[in-house]
């Protein structure tokens, strides 16, 4: 419940609403496998991933060396993430993590393919490709990954407290990325070409458990839709994403609902502008034309007029969103 509370409260330094996807508060017995046992995906075959005590950790300490081939995507130890969920676009990952190790621990957004994808590390020491090894002090890394080539396009020196839970929280939201690190704004950066949906996970680098090591061990993690006009509409569903309309109606069915379609036309009980003249009681000409409805180009607080970027295949999502809990 504690590190509920803290979760959430970080949440509201990132301003937009939100709405749960999934997120897990125990990762069950020790021994259980996140891998198969508990439905989710791995990029690393030789690191399966397990819980102990309810927390999640990475089993192997594997790294790459500077002969390997350093693009991700080909299932080495810099792959070494697992993801869990349904794809999400505008979305918030949040987890809180111990690290007993000083190697990278972090999480991924927008994995929508193996070699495609944010990544929001920290380190003090190990980091995979490009970012160069010995940090020390700790720092906090933002990556992006295409076509299997890493970049990184954020880098902030942040120490990790000790004997302490710690927190990362990484959201994208229409191309801008935000990272905190214990509630503190580390970045907050604008991808103007932003990877499209992808499913979240965690990621760890040369951090495991294996005979005996030092590890990151997870308490909980938290994944969210975002809601920036707080509708109780996910932005990824969202036919108005600005304007709040919870009921997304539409009736021309050109996709972009009827609170935010320049083109809808508003009933506003007054007259309609014909554009032919008309004798009026006095017997002069107008040209208006007494009752109907006035249709107003450009007054909905959209900032375009064609169809929302977001793809209609995410409704399949509404029936999918839940948020698992132990009891």
């Amino acid at each position: 419940m504690i590190i509920t509370s803290l979760l959430l409260a970080i949440s509201t330094t990132t301003s937009a609403a939100t709405i749960d996807a999934w997120g897990f508060e125990d990762f069950g017995a020790t021994g259980t496998s996140l891998v198969g046992d508990l439905g989710w995906t791995g990029g690393y075959s030789s690191d399966p991933w397990y819980s102990y005590d309810g927390w999640a950790y990475a089993n192997t300490d594997d790294g790459v060396s500077a002969q390997d081939n350093p693009r991700y995507g080909r299932g080495t130890a810099q792959d070494n993430w697992v993801l869990y969920g349904s794809e999400i676009e505008d979305g918030r990952i949040e987890v809180n993590f111990y690290n007993y190790d000083d190697d990278t621990f972090g999480v991924i957004l927008g994995h929508n393919n193996d070699d495609s994808f944010y990544m929001f590390v920290h380190s003090s020491d190990a980091a995979p490709p490009p970012a160069t090894d010995g940090f020390r002090r700790g720092t906090a890394v933002l990556y992006r990954v295409s076509n299997g080539v890493g970049e990184v396009i954020e880098e902030q020196r942040f120490d990790h407290e000790d004997g302490v839970w710690n927190s990362l929280v990484f959201q994208q939201n229409d191309g801008t990325l935000i990272g905190l690190m214990n509630g503190e704004k580390l970045f907050e950066v604008k991808d103007d070409n932003p990877i499209g949906p992808g499913l979240a996970g965690m990621y760890a680098y040369n951090n495991g458990y294996q005979g005996g090591g030092e590890a990151a061990v997870v308490l909980n993690i938290a994944v969210r839709f975002l809601d920036d006009d707080e509708d109780g509409v996910a932005d990824d569903l969202d036919n108005c994403e600005f304007e709040p309309n919870a009921d997304q109606a539409d009736q021309d069915g050109n996709g972009l609902g009827d609170a935010c379609d320049p083109d809808y036309p508003i009933d506003t009980g007054g007259p309609i502008d014909t554009g032919d003249p008309v004798t009026d009681d006095t017997g002069g000409n107008s040209i208006i034309a007494p009752g109907g409805d006035i249709t107003l180009i450009g007054q909905c607080g959209c900032t375009s007029g064609g169809v929302p970027s977001k793809s209609w295949g995410y409704l399949g999502l509404l029936g999918a969103l839940f948020f698992r809990r132990r009891e």
